[in-house]
């Protein structure tokens, strides 16, 4: 099964655009404006031998983070010609636009939806109640559908408690083909269906990774310093023990909040300065992993550099 767990959830701040450009037409790869090159406060990478702007937005659209493009349309300029710059965009986040001959740039107007159907939702985050005041929205189990790419339409259920009798924070699902927010103390699972109030080991989403992959896209932009944003893959599809918490929840050796132990595969333990990937047997406390900081009392590890990872790295 899934397991997510969250710290916090915010917004950055923005910076609007600078210049203005005329809008050359409006398809699926969305705004595009000719002599314009966008620059944006982080980029992902660029590609080159790409044959025209089409195909450009179609590697942005591949590509999870990737919000806008610029493409290097005028030939015989080393590094600019038949290459495409993938960038990200913050939340609220316009990009500065720079006039120069030769390029095209474009923003994918259906990503940039969702882009603000999230931002909306983490604002208005802000003036609901805390986690001990409204432990959980809807009906107190069922978050929401989330589509799962390659694998097709799974149930989030909320956990009920994150720790025995302490409630668990929220969490929403916002839209169901792209973003699952839990918030401060939340935990949540993915399941074939969900039954409000109900937990069974049997309903747990068991996916089949054996040399395949996975891929997916965490923010944590506002999880601070003591915060931890999880993404952990556990059986708890095959976990007959419900534990302190009641919901099948495990993990490995002192670390599992509500008492039931499993092997564990910690993909993410994550904030903006921290972050950790291990590998446990049920009983195990260390694991085998790598990372970047983190820890209370020792500098944590250091298998990157700060240049690689934390806000404005690699």
């Amino acid at each position: 099964a899934y397991r997510w767990r969250a710290s916090t959830s915010g917004l950055r701040g923005a910076m609007p655009g600078a210049a203005v450009a005329k809008v050359e037409d409006s398809d699926f790869c969305g705004n595009t404006m000719q002599d314009i090159e966008f620059h944006t406060r982080s980029s992902i990478y660029w590609i080159g031998n790409i044959l025209n702007e089409a195909n450009c937005c179609a590697e942005c659209d591949a590509h999870p983070e990737c919000l806008a493009w610029t493409f290097g349309k005028e030939q015989g300029i080393e590094g600019l010609s038949n290459h495409c710059y993938l960038k990200k965009l913050e939340e609220g986040e316009q990009p500065h636009k720079v006039k120069r001959r030769g390029v095209v740039s474009g923003l994918l107007r259906h990503k940039l939806q969702k882009h603000g159907i999230v931002a909306e939702m983490l604002v208005k985050s802000r003036s609901k109640p805390t986690p001990t005041e409204q432990s959980t929205t809807g009906n107190g189990t069922c978050a929401g559908p989330l589509n799962v790419t390659g694998h097709g339409m799974v149930s989030v259920l909320m956990a009920k408690f994150r720790v025995p009798d302490e409630p668990a924070g929220r969490v929403e699902v916002p839209y169901a083909n792209w973003a699952v927010i839990p918030h401060l103390g939340g935990r949540a699972y993915f399941a074939s269906k969900c039954t409000p109030g109900k937990y069974d080991p049997g309903q747990y989403t068991a996916l089949k990774l054996l040399g395949g992959k996975i891929r997916y896209t965490a923010d944590v932009a506002q999880v601070g310093c003591g915060c931890n944003a999880q993404f952990h893959l556990v059986p708890m599809n095959q976990n007959l023990d419900k534990g302190t918490c009641g919901d099948y929840s495990c993990s490995h050796g002192s670390q599992s909040p509500c008492g039931a132990l499993c092997s564990e595969i910690a993909l993410q333990d994550a904030n903006m300065y921290a972050w950790s990937s291990s590998i446990h047997t049920h009983a195990d406390n260390g694991g085998l992993g790598g990372g970047y900081g983190g820890g209370a009392s020792t500098l944590g590890r250091r298998d990157w550099t700060d240049a690689q990872y934390g806000p404005g790295g690699e």
